[in-house]
């Protein structure tokens, strides 16, 4: 097996490797990257590496794996964060040789460019996965768990009832000369987060590293002209898609009904399998001191702007000990998708990670993940 970076030449064996690994769960599914794999690879952070495994007997494509890194929060400093992602191997060479090779040669690039940790997600019910990843073995990393990512699907539902806000705060849709300011507001309040993205203007500005996301994309919730809170709405189907692969059999056997009151009730239409579900997602969160009744509005807000569009339901992200993670779901009773967040590194990163404040509570921006 021969392991190398992934060049032009790789695109479309990359492609048809995601859409053959479905991700199990009640609703199978492939995260795809159509129609060029390379164009949501570099939302991911400033450096992106795919590492891809070659069958060099048949050509075919055995496995692939990704190395990222941008500035993150760690605690409370701007700090280089690694994110390994898409680890995917072909069914026909699944074993110890792929994996152990993987490893080896993201080891290599991690020591030609060393970062301090990594982070990354594994969908709770892989048990597979997560006992492979989990267990310490030489050559590969050390996998940590430090929170449960709740991944929450919302409904937009056809008549809301708005609720109340603070005094003097307004929601308003925003413009390119407040990115400055959105960014200010994201960064304050993502330094108490652990992991959390250090967002600047120059970043939300950027049409690479924000592919899709306009400065309109963004609602703001405004006191006396201060950005108290923000959410953007940022749709990325034209280059990433979330495919239906397969039903568990309570689902496929509901499926019809469901898709029958899905344009009465507060439930998504659930794709026939092999289509990908319209959806956006919903980032850049964030409210001053944490307070959920102005997330809660902002997000109303989304929903409400997005009821036209066409999208099933929009998702966002929030750990679970997030203290706006039950006020949402209370509000909203949103279909939950649960991910363990683990903080991965080398040995030459243990000091480091055995240094990290157990008392700051992870977040990750979902869309980027």
């Amino acid at each position: 097996m021969e392991f190398d970076l992934a060049t032009a030449r790789d695109e479309a064996l990359l492609r048809r490797l995601l859409r053959d690994n479905p991700m199990p769960g009640a609703i199978s599914l492939t995260f795809e990257r159509e129609p060029n794999f390379f164009l949501a690879a570099v939302i991911e952070g400033d450096l992106h590496q795919t590492v891809v495994a070659t069958d060099p007997a048949s050509g075919h494509v055995a496995g692939l794996a990704s190395r990222s890194a941008r500035d993150a929060f760690v605690d409370g400093e701007p700090t280089r964060l690694g994110y390994l992602s898409q680890a995917r191997v072909d069914p026909a060479y699944r074993g110890k040789t792929v994996l152990a090779g993987g490893w080896a040669r993201i080891r290599a690039l991690h020591e030609a460019d060393p970062l301090p940790l990594y982070v990354t997600t594994i969908i709770a019910d892989n048990a597979v996965a997560r006992r492979i990843l989990e267990k310490d073995r030489p050559g590969k990393p050390c996998y940590r768990p430090r929170g449960e990512l709740h991944t929450l699907a919302l409904v937009p539902r056809r008549r809301s009832v708005r609720s109340l806000l603070p005094g003097e705060i307004e929601i308003r849709r925003a413009s390119a000369d407040m990115l400055a300011d959105i960014a200010q507001c994201l960064q304050r309040n993502y330094r108490r987060y652990q992991l959390a993205p250090v967002w600047t203007a120059e970043d939300l500005a950027d049409p690479v590293r924000c592919r899709g996301l306009h400065p309109s994309d963004f609602l703001v919730a405004l006191r006396a002209a201060r950005i108290v809170g923000c959410l953007a709405i940022w749709d990325q189907q034209a280059f990433k898609q979330s495919v239906v692969r397969g039903y568990a059999r309570p689902l496929r056997l509901a499926r019809p009904l469901l898709n029958a009151v899905s344009h009465i009730a507060p439930v998504p239409r659930l794709p026939a399998i092999g289509e990908a579900i319209p959806h956006a997602f919903l980032t850049h969160a964030a409210s001053d001191d944490d307070d959920p009744r102005v997330l809660i509005r902002l997000v109303e807000s989304a929903l409400h702007q997005v009821r036209g569009r066409g999208l099933s339901y929009v998702t966002m992200g929030l750990c679970s000990a997030n203290p706006m993670l039950e006020p949402v779901r209370r509000r909203f009773h949103p279909i939950v998708y649960r991910s363990i967040v683990y903080v991965v590194y080398w040995p030459d990163g243990e000091e480091r990670v055995s240094r990290l404040s157990a008392g700051r509570i992870p977040h990750l921006e979902v869309g980027v993940l």
